[in-house]
């Protein structure tokens, strides 16, 4: 039988914190807790391909399949406006993932006072970022370099504790013991006085 259960993790400055999920059942006890999961910001992105596509041509990279779907031209970007030497390209680029979830990535091809910027974008659930290169026009192509990474995983622990009910009452009667044991030693200590 599934059942949802919610452990945590806290990130401070100094450390990590758990905390778990328990589930009490009356034959034992279920502890779900997260050992370890990735940090983003330690992660390394490595140079792979560089893509020369035309529009709707489809490709592969890091096992997902993408599509470019358009590429147009932005007036504004972050505040800038654009003269009609300059300007921003943008791609549409679809990426589908395991579950035949569609991401969008939108590179940007940043050309102002004669020189060329890029603006990349990720797609951190497929461990993906892509680079708006170059643009070809007498040929149609437009270029975009890849860069990968491992995506974002999590460990979590569960461990089933049997007969921990059974435990808690044994602790339950030896509480109840020593408390009429100090008392009974009390009342007979009290008498003997």
């Amino acid at each position: 039988r599934l059942r949802q259960m919610y452990p945590r993790a806290y990130e401070s400055e100094a450390q990590l914190l758990y905390e778990p999920h328990i589930r009490h059942e009356w034959g034992h006890d279920l502890y779900v807790h997260v050992r370890t999961f990735s940090d983003s910001e330690q992660q390394e992105w490595q140079r792979g391909d560089t893509l020369r596509l035309r529009l709707n041509d489809s490709f592969i990279v890091n096992d997902y399949v993408g599509r470019l779907r358009e590429v147009r031209r932005l007036a504004t970007y972050a505040g800038m406006a654009f003269g009609d030497s300059e300007g921003a390209l943008q791609a549409d680029i679809e990426l589908m993932g395991e579950d035949q979830s569609l991401y969008r990535c939108k590179p940007l091809l940043l050309l102002r006072d004669n020189q060329m910027g890029w603006v990349s974008d990720e797609v951190m659930a497929l461990g993906i970022r892509l680079r708006f290169l170059s643009v070809s026009p007498d040929k149609g192509y437009f270029t975009f370099g890849v860069e990968t990474t491992q995506k974002p995983w999590i460990i979590v622990e569960a461990r089933e504790k049997p007969a921990m009910n059974i435990l808690w009452s044994g602790v339950v009667v030896m509480l109840m013991g020593i408390v009429l044991a100090q008392s009974k030693g009390a009342r007979t200590s009290a008498k003997g006085l």
